[in-house]
C-alpha cells in the first residue's frame, strides 16, 4: 500500500512508512524461520517465502526509484508487482494452512493424551481400590480366623475347667461317702482348724450334727480330757 501510494502521489512519507515496515518484516521473517527450523518442509516454505519477498522488494525498490526520478512506470511493471505480491500471499496462505493443520493435529493429540491419561488414572484408581479392598478383606479374614481360634481356645479351656470342677466334685463326694462310711469317728477340718465334715460316728460321740459343727472351731466341737484326771488335754 505504501508503494502504491507513493507511485500515485509521490509523497515521500509513503517511502518512510515503507522503509519502517520493511525493517519490521525482515525481523518477523527471521523469527518465522527460527520457529519453523524444526520442521524441514515448513523451513523450506519459509525460505521460498523469503525469496519471494526479496524479489518483490527489489521490484518495489526499482519502481520507487523510477518514481523518484519521474520515470514513467508502465502497466507491465505494476502488473508484475501484483503478480509477485499474489505469489507471496499464496505461499504465505499455504504456509499458514499447514501450520493451522499441524496445530489442530497437536491439539487433537493433546486432547487424546489427556483422555488416555484420564482413563488410565481412573483405571489405576479402580485397581488401587480393588487392591486395598482385597488387602482389607484378607486382613479381616485373618482377624476372623484369629478370633475363631481364640474363641475355640476359650471354649476348650472352659470345658476343661468344667471337667476339672466336675472331677473335683466327684472326688469330694467320694471322699464324703468314704468318710461317712468309716466305723470310727472322723472329723475333717480346714487349714484354720474349723470343721468342714463329720461322719455319723463323730456326730454320735460329740453330740454335734454335721450341720451344727460346720465351720465351728474343732476345740468347741471335740473336747479331749484325760481319762483318769478328767482334765482337758492340750488342744491339737
Amino acid at each position: 500500500n505504501d508503494v502504491r501510494g507513493y507511485l500515485l502521489t509521490g509523497d515521500p512519507d509513503f517511502v518512510k512508512s515503507y522503509d519502517a515496515n520493511n525493517s519490521q518484516i525482515n525481523v518477523e521473517f527471521a523469527q518465522l524461520k527460527t520457529l519453523a527450523q524444526n520442521n524441514r518442509e515448513q523451513a523450506i516454505r519459509v525460505d521460498a517465502l523469503n525469496q519471494a519477498k526479496n524479489t518483490w522488494l527489489e521490484h518495489a525498490k526499482t519502481m520507487i526509484s523510477h518514481r523518484s526520478k519521474d520515470i514513467q512506470v508502465n502497466g507491465d511493471w505494476i502488473r508484475m508487482g501484483k503478480t509477485l505480491m499474489d505469489d507471496i500471499r499464496a505461499k504465505f496462505e499455504k504456509f499458514t494452512d499447514i501450520e493451522v493443520a499441524q496445530r489442530d493435529t497437536r491439539l487433537y493429540r493433546i486432547r487424546h493424551m489427556k483422555m488416555v491419561l484420564a482413563y488410565a488414572g481412573g483405571a489405576l484408581v479402580i485397581l488401587l481400590s480393588l487392591a486395598v479392598a482385597h488387602q482389607v478383606r484378607k486382613q479381616m479374614m485373618a482377624l476372623a480366623a484369629s478370633y475363631r481360634t481364640a474363641l475355640d481356645t476359650i471354649k476348650q479351656r472352659h470345658a476343661a475347667l468344667a471337667r476339672s470342677e466336675a472331677d473335683l466334685e466327684e472326688q469330694k463326694e467320694w471322699l464324703r461317702v468314704t468318710l461317712t462310711s468309716i466305723g470310727d469317728g472322723v472329723i475333717v477340718t480346714d487349714a484354720s482348724g474349723r470343721v468342714v465334715l463329720m461322719n455319723h460316728e463323730s456326730e454320735r460321740l460329740t453330740g454335734w450334727t454335721n450341720v451344727e459343727a460346720l465351720h465351728q472351731p474343732l476345740s468347741a466341737v471335740f473336747r479331749i480330757v484325760d481319762e483318769k484326771t478328767r482334765v482337758a488335754a492340750e488342744d491339737l
